[in-house]
């Protein structure tokens, strides 16, 4: 009697656990791709067979769309559609980030990168958003290295493109010019510093050169007075350090250029030190 009772318990907890993989199966299959509420019912009460009672999304908040969706689609595959019926199903970024604000109580921090317009303000915000979310202070400085940025924006928003074009970028996107957005990062973000390298055009190169290599810390500190060819040096890099490049209408200045701020460095020292 007793094993009988032992064994009876573990057919209802069985039968009790099949029961509840079924539901949870059958909330993805009839899941509408289009409706939050719909995917919400998905995403948590997901798993990926009758055997894994794990929720595939229990990672969530720190997780990108374009995973998220790949985790969709293979719920769906687990569970009995195929692959074409599978594609077919899976929610956008948009309707996604819907569920998890649900789930949540508050958006990803991918969703800030979502509704491209083409514009250094969309750009800064998904950024900024991102990396102050998921890392710290110096990880958002480091924005002010422009073809950093624009490397990682492209990243952004290729991980939040349509289910039916992932990976790919907006079809009306424009890379941003790096003084546009720096630009706005200067004026929106405390945590980075005046770009005094940031700015250049053909036109202004001996101003600019000179408003640069005064703000260059390690020239300010120079145990010797630097030379025309040193200072040239300098300048090239922190262009590149801000455009990922020379920028265009870069050309190497004179020494009768150079040789002056060389001058305005050692003044500069002297008049710190006393």
């Amino acid at each position: 009697m007793r094993y009988t009772r032992i064994g009876y318990a573990i057919g209802l907890l069985s039968l009790l656990f099949f029961l509840n993989q079924a539901h949870a199966s059958k909330q993805c299959l009839q899941a509408d791709p289009t409706s939050a509420s719909d995917v919400f019912e998905c995403i948590s009460t997901a798993t990926m067979n009758s055997h894994n009672a794990t929720n595939p999304f229990g990672m969530l908040p720190k997780t990108q769309c374009n995973l998220l969706q790949e985790t969709y689609r293979n719920v769906l595959r687990k569970n009995g559609l195929n692959a074409e019926e599978s594609a077919e199903n899976i929610p956008d970024c948009r309707v996604l980030a819907q569920a998890l604000v649900k789930l949540n109580g508050e958006p990803p921090v991918w969703s800030s990168c979502l509704n491209y317009d083409g514009t250094a303000t969309h750009m800064l915000t998904c950024l900024t958003t991102t990396l102050k979310t998921t890392s710290n202070r110096r990880a958002t400085a480091s924005l002010s290295n422009c073809a950093a940025a624009n490397m990682l924006y492209e990243l952004m928003l290729r991980s939040v493109s349509e289910p039916q074009r992932m990976g790919e970028l907006p079809d009306n996107y424009e890379q941003i010019s790096c003084d546009a957005f720096l630009g706005q990062l200067t004026e929106m973000d405390e945590n980075v510093d005046e770009l005094p390298c940031a700015g250049f055009s053909r036109e202004t190169i001996n101003s600019h050169a000179k408003q640069c290599l005064m703000s260059e810390p390690r020239l300010q500190n120079a145990s010797i007075k630097p030379t025309c060819q040193m200072l040239r040096q300098v300048y090239q890099a922190k262009l590149i350090t801000v455009y990922g490049k020379v920028p265009e209408g870069y050309r190497l200045l004179p020494c009768s250029v150079l040789n002056p701020i060389a001058d305005e460095l050692q003044v500069q020292k002297s008049t710190s030190a006393n």
